[in-house]
């Protein structure tokens, strides 16, 4: 009985001893301590330099490894440079093999009554689709030339589009069979409410898959050759001397040109994303261009950037 009494008594004594020790370790930590704590604060900054660095990735894009999209334009721009009229377009279309791309249309509606039409399908099927066109039956100005944002284009991308016709799907069948595409794309240059905007439908012969990854790969050099190329046809014979840029709209163009995002150029520059679409805003004006890829594409036309 008195042995138990006495480790009783004990008791209360070694539970002041730990809460004694306890607080002096938390007022008075060892080296041991110091040490878990750095490799903890190490080991949290590490993971939040990591997750800065992965937004930063894929803030950047496919393209954030190199300056392959800006080098191939400014590489075509100096093939079409000095070639006029349809020797510009029959060099341009010389580029398409290189863009995994094998038919292309370029359509201007902004004059209804007459529009404008080019492509590599040979001259009936260009006579062909005018005639549709003005008829109002092809389903291509109302459903791509009305928005920015590209639509994919083809008889294997119908099924998502419930809103067309059976005549519009038949005709856009049609179509498909006589140029020999599956898939496609359009890029839209200046799109009008009513359908009648200036744009381009990119088709390929690929399925829907290989399309999807030929897209992932080559969409940023697709919408630089169709700017570039609008540029050089609507530039032709155009004699004005070359506007000038401020060397902060100029290196802004150039970052887009490289296919870096505003979020991207902003912390490339030290520069708010605000203060980046006002130099952009500036350069579009200066140059007369309603979107920022055709800002791009008449900078390295001029060899502003």
């Amino acid at each position: 009985m008195s042995r138990g009494r006495s480790c009783a008594a004990q008791m209360p004594a070694l539970k002041t001893e730990k809460t004694t020790e306890l607080k002096s370790r938390m007022l008075y930590p060892s080296k041991r301590d110091d040490s878990i704590k750095a490799r903890q604060k190490k080991f949290y900054s590490s993971c939040v330099l990591s997750l800065k660095f992965y937004k930063v990735r894929k803030t950047l894009g496919p393209f954030a490894a190199g300056g392959r999209l800006i080098s191939n334009i400014r590489s075509l721009a100096d093939r079409l440079e000095g070639i006029q009229s349809d020797g510009f377009w029959d060099e341009a279309l010389c580029c398409l093999p290189s863009l995994g791309l094998s038919k292309v249309v370029f359509l201007d509606l902004s004059r209804r009554s007459a529009p404008i039409v080019r492509s590599n399908a040979g001259q009936l099927w260009n006579e062909k689709f005018i005639a549709s066109v003005k008829g109002g039956n092809d389903p291509f100005a109302a459903n791509c030339l009305s928005r920015i944002d590209p639509v994919q284009t083809g008889i294997a991308h119908l099924e998502p589009y419930a809103y067309l016709s059976d005549p519009e799907r038949d005709l856009i069948a049609q179509g498909s069979e006589e140029l020999g595409i599956q898939t496609g794309m359009s890029v839209t240059i200046r799109p009008h409410p009513t359908g009648a905007g200036i744009g381009w439908n990119l088709m390929t012969g690929h399925c829907v898959r290989e399309f999807a990854q030929l897209r992932a790969h080559y969409e940023p050099d697709w919408r630089a050759w169709c700017q570039l190329v609008f540029a050089g046809l609507t530039m032709q014979g155009s004699d004005t001397d070359a506007p000038s840029l401020t060397p902060r709209e100029q290196d802004c163009l150039a970052y887009i040109a490289d296919g870096k995002r505003t979020v991207a150029v902003a912390y490339r520059l030290g520069i708010s994303e605000t203060t980046v679409e006002m130099h952009l805003r500036n350069a579009r004006n200066r140059l007369g261009a309603k979107t920022r890829d055709q800002a791009v594409a008449i900078a390295i036309r001029k060899r502003l950037i």
